[in-house]
């Protein structure tokens, strides 16, 4: 028997898989500066042993990169920096069909934690974003600065894209407040980076399977109409078509009937295991963490002051949580006169990584001054705490 036939068919069902591989680039920079940038005189740009210093200081700056040389297109990015403050800049690119000096922008938070931190990218999602951009680049606010350590572009090979979007069918979002009211269902995502951050953004971006299954269900259905329209309704044509189109309609609610019950199950999993098998100290209830616990300990200290000040997450209820747990001690927040917050002795901070403590001991949420100085007089996480003004309060 010839291998020839066998060695043949090998090479045939290898090649796509070839020709189809992951591509990944790594610019790192802290072995030097890879590629040619253009920075603005504003910009101060250094290479050192951590990587690509930048820094601008009397205005905003950018730096460009020239991406002709990639061989391959772009799909996702990382970005290891390490950021001194936390910092909002600017990722740019330029689009082919675009004028050369216009670059589309994508405003980038990087946070203030000790070493390293590394962003992911899910181009493809940006509607504006160009596979084969000749351009990219970084703007840095007036007195900011970060040291860039690696740049990695990637292209995905066929088959983990379609690895991706089979997990993306069981990736299950979390319970959210809408939860009560509708659910997102099943989306999918084209990468993995974008599988795994399918449900990070309200509403989620991808492509919904509803479109596809209907995409496959209405041509069947259309095509069935006709057989029994053109045969007639009690012609073996006609019945098997309609056989056909009710097993995929079938098929297709108890696959999403099962996918969605999978989720319901999930919540239920998630709850059992952050709350009802942790100690009270350790419960975390879903979108609310444990701020019940958090509260609880601060309340005995809150309620000794006429009035106390709060901060909690964007958008969340927790500030009426905290009025109804006092009441009728009113908090206050940063958005109230800063009159009235300067006579605060207490302040609870929950969930925000922007607040900060100044080394003069004073509160500041981002910018803005709420007291000081004083101490932490008990933390409950790296982003939550219990602030006790010691001094007399001096707005900088």
């Amino acid at each position: 028997m010839s291998l020839r036939p066998i060695a043949l068919g090998i090479i045939l069902l290898l090649s796509p898989t070839v020709s189809s591989a992951k591509q990944v680039t790594v610019l790192d920079f802290r072995q030097g500066i890879p590629g040619i940038w253009e920075q603005g005189p504003c910009l101060s740009a250094q290479q050192t042993p951590e990587g690509f210093a930048l820094a601008a200081t009397t205005e905003r700056c950018s730096i460009l990169h020239t991406t002709r040389d990639l061989r391959h297109p772009i799909e996702t990015l990382s970005l290891t920096v390490i950021s001194p403050a936390r910092t909002e800049i600017v990722f740019l690119w330029h689009r082919r069909d675009a004028p050369r000096g216009h670059m589309v922008e994508l405003p980038l938070v990087l946070q203030s934690i000790d070493g390293p931190q590394t962003i992911v990218l899910n181009l493809p999602r940006y509607p504006q974003w160009d596979p084969t951009t000749d351009r990219i680049g970084f703007a840095l606010p007036k007195n900011s600065s970060f040291i860039l350590q690696n740049i990695t572009f990637t292209r995905w090979s066929l088959w983990e894209k379609a690895a991706a979007a089979f997990r993306s069918f069981w990736t299950f979002d979390t319970f959210r407040p809408y939860a009560i009211n509708f659910l997102w269902g099943p989306i999918i995502g084209w990468n993995p980076v974008w599988q795994e951050q399918l449900f990070t953004s309200i509403p989620p971006v991808g492509w919904s399977v509803s479109r596809v299954f209907l995409s496959l269900l209405l041509p069947l259905g259309v095509l069935c109409l006709f057989f029994c329209f053109r045969r007639g309704w009690k012609t073996s044509t006609c019945r098997s078509a309609s056989v056909l189109f009710g097993t995929m309609f079938v098929g297709f609610w108890l696959l999403f009937d099962v996918r969605m019950g999978l989720e319901l199950l999930s919540y239920v999993k998630t709850d059992w295991e952050t709350f009802l098998l942790k100690p009270p100290s350790e419960r975390r209830f879903r979108v609310f963490e444990n701020f019940n616990a958090i509260a609880e300990e601060s309340i005995p200290l809150l309620i000794t002051s006429p009035k106390y000040g709060f901060v909690g997450p964007r958008g969340a209820p927790f500030g009426s949580l905290m009025r109804y747990f006092t009441y009728p001690i009113r908090p206050l927040s940063p958005s109230d006169p800063e009159e009235q917050r300067s006579r605060l002795r207490h302040w609870l901070v929950a969930f925000r990584d922007d607040a900060r403590i100044s080394p003069r001991g004073e509160l500041f949420l981002g910018d803005i001054f709420l007291a000081g100085p004083g101490i932490i007089v008990q933390r409950f996480g790296k982003d939550a705490f219990l602030f006790e003004v010691t001094g007399s309060a001096t707005s900088p």
